[in-house]
């Protein structure tokens, strides 16, 4: 099994807050973040030109942009977002 999957496989929150960092860092928050909503991407290094593996949400029907940059801002989406997953882990 590939190195990054088995990683995944062994501690998928932090697959999925990687995800949702990455995210609000780009000043977005997902309004429906669900554990079918976290996926990988394959995408090429722009230096090294490797083929790399990111975990990224998927389905954004329902994505909004953050009010601001403020890193104030992006925490309090993260936690908003970290909530929602663990959420759907009690349904």
């Amino acid at each position: 099994m590939d190195a990054f999957i088995a990683a995944a496989n062994a501690n998928p929150q932090a697959v999925a807050e990687e995800a949702i960092r990455a995210m609000a860092d780009a000043q977005y928050e997902h309004k429906d973040v669900r554990w079918r909503h976290v996926a990988f991407m394959l995408h090429r290094h722009p230096d090294t030109k490797q083929l790399q593996r990111q975990a990224v949400l998927i389905d954004l029907g329902r994505v909004e942009r953050l009010p601001s940059t403020e890193a104030s801002v992006k925490t309090a989406a993260v936690a908003r977002m970290l909530v929602a997953l663990a959420a759907d882990d009690e349904a």
